[in-house]
């Protein structure tokens, strides 16, 4: 009976439904009052930012370059938010971890800083800031690994990465974000050869997901295999047009629709069955 049952859920897989995306539309009356998950990609022109909240939870995934910093802050103040579960960097460039190391600064105390460099790493000069500067504000430093899972109200954010090749951007932690029937995958600066790393290392359908943030602000065009493998509705990009063009001819080619945050905020919500998709004017740095 048993085999029967995971016979049966095999069959049933591949026809699940996938989670619609609705751009520039309005939302259901009662949206409101659903529980959401929301993904916001602020606005940070060629660097990310990406503030992620579900439950009355919040994280930060990077925090863009140290110039559009003052500009983050403003967007936090805005929301009224203060209080963050988890700080992550992805790996520490100065685009992806400046305004975290800043905030922290500033006094911004997230429940974890998180990275997937361990603390005392001295590779780099962008990391070891942003370790002291958690460190001189109390808060707990985080190793996070591959296959780590974290919970952030009802959704959850799965790490992935891959430690083959030498590169900091190599080893940068990709994250998939999970609500409901809706996936999102942020690829941070995910090289190609990690891309390949990745794909054969999880199974069939684990990177599926009906959104994703395009890898090192478009500048290549993803893995032609592993873009079919994530098999995206909607393709993020954190820049702008004018810097992403191989990208722009891969999604283009694919019949993708693309966005870029450079161009303004972007924010996906979800209830865990449709998204909701919208983005702002662009407010540049004096916001």
């Amino acid at each position: 009976m048993r085999r029967l049952m995971i016979l049966l859920m095999l069959i049933l897989l591949p026809v699940l439904a996938r989670a619609e995306i609705f751009v520039d539309a309005e939302t259901p009356a009662d949206w409101a009052e659903r529980e959401l998950l929301r993904v916001t990609f602020l606005e940070t022109g060629r660097s990310d930012a990406i503030l992620v909240e579900c439950g009355g939870e919040a994280m930060l995934i990077d925090g863009g370059d140290a110039s559009w910093s003052e500009a983050v802050r403003s967007d936090l103040e805005k929301r009224g938010l203060t209080d963050f579960k988890y700080f992550l960097n992805t790996h520490p460039h100065n685009d992806h971890v400046e305004g975290l190391t800043n905030l922290m600064r500033w006094g911004y105390k997230p429940g974890r800083f998180m990275s997937p460099f361990a603390a005392d790493w001295e590779g780099d000069d962008y990391h070891q800031a942003a370790v002291q500067a958690a460190f001189h504000g109390g808060i707990p430093f985080r190793l996070v690994r591959d296959g780590d899972v974290f919970p952030l109200g009802g959704a959850s954010m799965t790490i992935w990465r891959s430690t083959a090749y030498p590169g900091v951007n190599d080893r940068s932690a990709i994250q998939m974000i999970t609500f409901g029937e809706s996936r999102v995958l942020l690829l941070a600066d995910l090289s190609g050869n990690a891309q390949k790393d990745i794909m054969k290392a999880l199974p069939d359908g684990a990177l599926t997901a009906e959104i994703v943030k395009a890898p090192h602000h478009g500048e290549n065009a993803m893995v032609a295999e592993f873009l079919t493998e994530v098999s995206p509705e909607l393709v993020i990009c954190t820049s702008n047009p004018d810097e992403a063009p191989a990208l722009v001819r891969q999604t283009g080619n694919r019949d993708l629709p693309l966005m870029f945050s450079g161009a303004g905020e972007i924010v996906l919500e979800t209830d865990g069955m449709d998204w909701y998709v919208r983005q702002s004017e662009p407010q540049g740095r004096t916001r």
